[in-house]
């Protein structure tokens, strides 16, 4: 028997979500389960209560004016970009999400992870090695990289997943500065920087982990990769808006910063087939540019671990919300 029976949720991305976390959704209410396209979300919403989504839809305003009778939307992320917040909070509808859990974020190591294979698939030309041997070429000359040992990495934002990469920056024998004014402590390894401009000018990688808030978007624009090193390397696993990517784009045509991996760009939700990308079209032919389709939390294991610590989450919202309901 289900604890919620007169409760209807929605998985609206199924191929994302773990199996044990479907089937804790099934005992906690009656779930249907979908891949659901933008167009056809707002379409299958309006008789549900929970709203379960990733990152590839967007809860926009006429996702919510279809929905009467959503109470809450529950997304395992800790950025909120794809979810109107202003329309959720007029309509009273609770977001459920990881934003602010410390505690189990720390935890999760995924986008850390994916923070060093970005940049080791960039500094060694991993990809482009794995192409010449599908096509039987074995030399080795063409794929002299770069060793990390000694290298300056600069983060900017040390929080949970900078302070994470900057442990594993400091196992590679590299140097690590950090610019975060809202950061309390920082490991006895980690230089402090006073200012962005001070990290800017001294890193030879540039990692990037700050949330999306007004300001932070474009916090990496001309001006601050006018500020970097010459031949530096810019690291985004946070999000793509933080960058500027026309100047980041003019950068690495010109040879100004020597390369960049990215696993986010700006309104991802929009990059469609048939509509040319200019740093998706520049990285088809140029090996300085490595994006991968955010995927920095999509281990198996940060995904069951979400999606449980999600669910729980939502059962205790509706236990106390059945707790305040008052009695007829």
């Amino acid at each position: 028997m289900v604890e919620f029976p007169d409760l209807r949720i929605l998985v609206a991305e199924r191929s994302s979500f773990s199996e044990k976390g479907l089937q804790a959704l099934e005992a906690l209410a009656p779930t249907t389960a979908l891949d659901l396209s933008q167009s056809e979300l707002a379409k299958a919403i309006c008789d549900y209560q929970v709203l379960f989504v990733r990152l590839g839809l967007r809860v926009d305003g006429e996702v919510i004016q279809a929905a009467p009778n959503l109470r809450a939307i529950a997304t395992p992320t800790t950025g909120l970009d794809h979810i109107d917040l202003e329309t959720t909070a007029q309509r009273n509808i609770t977001v459920l999400s990881l934003k602010g859990e410390r505690a189990f974020l720390e935890t999760v190591f995924s986008t850390a992870e994916h923070t060093f294979a970005l940049l080791l698939a960039l500094v060694r030309r991993i990809p482009q090695a794995v192409q010449a041997v599908e096509h039987y070429e074995w030399r080795r000359d063409l794929f002299r990289g770069k060793e990390l040992n000694g290298k300056i990495l600069g983060i900017l934002g040390y929080g949970r997943l900078g302070s994470m990469v900057a442990r594993y920056g400091y196992a590679f024998g590299m140097h690590i500065l950090a610019y975060d004014p809202y950061a309390a402590h920082f490991a006895d390894f980690v230089q402090p920087c006073q200012s962005l401009a001070e990290l800017l000018s001294q890193a030879d990688i540039l990692s990037l982990h700050v949330d999306l808030r007004p300001e932070t978007t474009a916090l990496i624009d001309q001006r601050a990769i006018d500020q970097m090193k010459k031949g530096a390397i810019l690291v985004n696993t946070s999000r793509g808006a933080v960058v500027d990517e026309q100047a980041l784009l003019k950068a690495l045509e010109s040879g100004r910063l020597a390369g960049a991996a990215l696993d986010v760009l700006a309104n991802e939700a929009a990059i469609r087939p048939g509509t040319p990308h200019p740093l998706i079209e520049y990285a088809r032919t140029h090996n300085n540019l490595i994006i991968t389709p955010h995927i920095g939390g999509a281990s198996q294991e940060a995904i069951e671990k979400a999606d449980l610590f999600l669910i729980e989450k939502t059962r205790r919202f509706f236990h106390n919300l059945q707790k305040t309901k008052p009695t007829a």
